[in-house]
């Protein structure tokens, strides 16, 4: 009968019982050994990886040493007061009105051939109420329309309209969009 491996119960043959000899015994051993070599091979990886992190912390706390002796306290000081100063005045005129913006938007709208004779503004009401003349009543009613393009007017009302010898005279009110027109 030939040898199968496993004990050896005959004591005239000599045979040595090997790794090999047992199917599962080997199997075992060279998963461990494969995993000890993926766990060695694994280590060598992070401990270079490590390495490699340890030396750009370095580099960049180096720099950020070199960074700070090169900063110049007192006028980062500065710069911050200023900045908080701004963001207070910023605050102020947040809420503020300006009629610089309603009257220029008013003044590019206005034909070459009308002549505002008075203006006067209510912030309450949000209106600019106007008096004008003009060479005839087309141009009245151009002026009218060009009043009615602009987005930050809401309405347009004429209260009187006259004839005189030089043209036409006439008055009336602009409803304002105060966000638009008023408020920044």
């Amino acid at each position: 009968m030939p040898y199968r491996g496993g004990v050896q119960l005959i004591p005239d043959i000599q045979k040595r019982p090997t790794l090999g000899a047992y199917t599962r015994g080997n199997r075992w051993f060279w998963s461990g050994v494969g995993l000890g070599v993926a766990l060695i091979v694994i280590w060598a990886i992070f401990n270079g990886y490590a390495g490699n992190l340890q030396d750009q912390i370095a580099k960049l706390d180096g720099q950020l040493i070199a960074n700070e002796k090169m900063r110049d306290k007192d006028k980062e000081g500065d710069l911050i007061a200023a900045y908080q100063q701004s963001k207070v005045f910023r605050q102020l005129l947040a809420g503020k009105s300006y009629w610089s913006k309603a009257l220029l938007s008013m003044e590019q709208m206005t034909l070459s051939s009308t002549v505002f004779t008075q203006l006067s503004a209510s912030l309450v009401d949000q209106t600019i109420t106007f008096q004008g003349s003009s060479t005839n009543y087309q141009a009245v009613a151009r002026q009218l329309a060009s009043f009615t393009a602009n987005t930050g007017i809401t309405d347009v009302s004429l209260q009187n309209i006259k004839t005189t010898p030089g043209g036409v005279e006439f008055n009336g009110i602009l409803k304002l969009d105060s966000k638009k027109l008023i408020n920044r």
